[in-house]
């Protein structure tokens, strides 16, 4: 997930370790007898202090291993809203965002799969929502009875979850109790381990004007030719566009959406080769007040710009002399404007993402999502939208994360490279976790200090020039011929996420599992798979051979 930029920052949370370790216990005891609860609200502090340990001794988080209480109070101090998963009772035997057999899986997490096994998902629905109207003490009246509009705030129109609004301890208890949920979470308490946007606004994708000598000896490309880093050289990326650019392989992006302004992704411009190309952009992403969707395109008031613009031209960028160009320029592009940072921490980011994948995996064109974002630990609605998607056999590569140095939340702070790995959903078996790494002129594999590493990692792509460079490859800003360098491991993501489309595109009759195979079995390091890097970085000319 790499912030767009030249410098990113993101996510984390944190804060006082200051309570006795027997209260510890108690907050994480998810046997604890409700009887005896209390309905004390703990503060975010308190909250924050049980993730913090929770990340800093095991590099994971999970809601469904927390008490009643923590888990109620995090509720209330994300305004009420709780993220609901439900399902068929005989089939719901775990919570977890790891993969299930897929078949019981689909009918558990699609409300089509479900109507069409016999179960009756409506059903359960309503007689959870009547439990919840009960508890919550709120009679039943005939403007509310059909819709429950009263507790209810946002179902999926594809997937078996739903946010509701609650405020009784007792309404979380029963809730957790039923067999036909299969996760409860706060929808949107991970805002109080971020800072305001103000503070987490980050830097511009440039490190200056967009010049090459900023760079000096970086790029191979020869006259007439496109931005080509040394990078893209070591992958054998140019000798690859000689059997393979990409055409036919359409590639979803889920980011903050392009500049408006940037006509290389002007259906005209993006075709500018002349070989019938498309590219086509949507949105998802409801963040202003009126709860539509905010448009297609990157805005003014995102966090983070620059990145949709960044991964769109790393993916497909049109090929023209002396600009940026995409690792797979002759592919077709679908772009969902799905959040405005690249940090999940928001119920309307998550939505936003999680509506773009289902978008993207129910369109037959799309075999390739690449998503450079996430959040530090699981989020369960998200966890279901990756999972539909991989059942649809699309290609998923997402960032293990990036991190430039640790935000300063004004408390503790949390070395997220360390404490956390690889972030979420790269961290799902049903995602293709990729991460970034420095240049080498000796060809061994260096680790970047900001990029986020670990066992789930399966490919690397270089995206600096050395340590303390973090941003090498060139990517498009807001004026049409201008660029900056954008690197991390969103880069990374979007590089490999290209590469996928050129192997594709070289045997189209492929499965998405064939791909994947031919792009591990052509790494660096195959079949010798690193604890940190994965396999390495991909020799994509030997990848598209037939």
């Amino acid at each position: 997930m790499k912030n767009n930029t030249r410098s990113a920052a993101i996510l984390c949370a944190t804060l006082l370790i200051t309570f006795a370790s027997c209260r510890k216990d108690n907050l994480s005891n998810n046997s604890q007898d409700p009887s005896n609860q209390k309905d004390k609200i703990y503060t975010v502090q308190e909250i924050n202090a049980v993730i913090q340990s929770s990340l800093q001794k095991n590099g994971r988080f999970n809601w469904q291993e927390q008490s009643d209480e923590l888990l109620f109070s995090a509720i209330i101090h994300g305004d009420s809203l709780v993220s609901v998963g439900y399902g068929n009772p005989q089939t719901n035997s775990t919570t977890n965002t790891e993969s299930l057999n897929p078949e019981p899986q689909m009918t558990n997490i699609s409300l089509s799969e479900a109507r069409k096994a016999g179960v009756n998902i409506d059903g359960i629905k309503t007689e959870l929502l009547q439990q919840v109207r009960n508890d919550e003490g709120i009679k039943s009246n005939a403007v509310t009875t059909e819709s429950y509009k009263d507790v209810l705030q946002y179902e999926s129109p594809v997937l078996t979850s739903m946010v509701i609004k609650i405020g009784k301890l007792r309404t979380l208890q029963d809730l957790r109790k039923s067999k036909a949920i299969r996760y409860v979470e706060p929808a949107d308490y991970n805002k109080n381990l971020m800072k305001s946007r103000t503070a987490l606004a980050t830097q511009t994708m440039s490190s200056g004007g967009g010049d090459p000598a900023e760079l000096p000896g970086w790029f191979i490309q020869g006259s007439g030719e496109p931005l080509i880093p040394k990078s893209f050289g070591d992958q054998k990326i140019p000798d690859a566009w000689k059997v393979s650019t990409g055409k036919g392989i359409t590639v979803g992006l889920i980011d903050n959406g392009p500049y408006s302004t940037q006509t290389a992704f002007s259906p005209q411009e993006f075709n500018s080769g002349g070989t019938g190309r498309t590219i086509a952009l949507f949105g998802t992403f409801k963040g202003n007040s009126s709860g539509s969707n905010d448009g297609v395109y990157a805005n003014a008031d995102d966090m983070t710009i620059g990145h949709g613009t960044g991964m769109a031209t790393l993916i497909s960028a049109p090929k023209k002399a002396g600009l940026p160009v995409g690792i797979a320029y002759n592919c077709n592009l679908v772009s969902y404007r799905g959040t405005d940072f690249v940090a999940l921490w928001s119920s309307k980011q998550q939505q936003g993402v999680a509506n773009a994948l289902i978008k993207l995996a129910d369109d037959d064109k799309v075999k390739i999502i690449s998503m450079s974002n996430g959040w530090i630990f699981d989020i369960s609605v998200l966890a279901d939208a990756v999972k539909y998607a991989k059942s649809k056999g699309k290609l998923i590569f997402a960032a293990a994360g990036t991190s430039i140095k640790p935000i300063d939340l004004g408390f503790f702070v949390i070395d997220i490279p360390k404490s956390v790995g690889v972030i979420f959903p790269a961290s799902m078996s049903e995602a293709i976790a990729v991460t970034g790494t420095d240049y080498s002129s000796t060809g061994k594999l260096v680790s970047c200090k900001e990029c986020h590493e670990g066992d789930k990692v399966l490919f690397t792509s270089t995206t600096a020039t050395s340590a303390g460079v973090n941003n090498a490859v060139p990517v498009y800003q807001e004026t049409p011929g201008k660029y900056g360098f954008s690197g991390s491991s969103s880069a990374a993501t979007a590089i490999n996420a290209g590469i996928a489309a050129l192997v594709w595109s070289s045997h189209p009759t492929w499965t998405g599992k064939q791909v994947l195979q031919r792009m591990t079995e052509s790494a660096k390091l195959y079949p010798n798979k690193d604890a940190k890097l994965g396999y390495g970085p991909i020799d994509v000319l030997k990848a598209v051979q037939p």
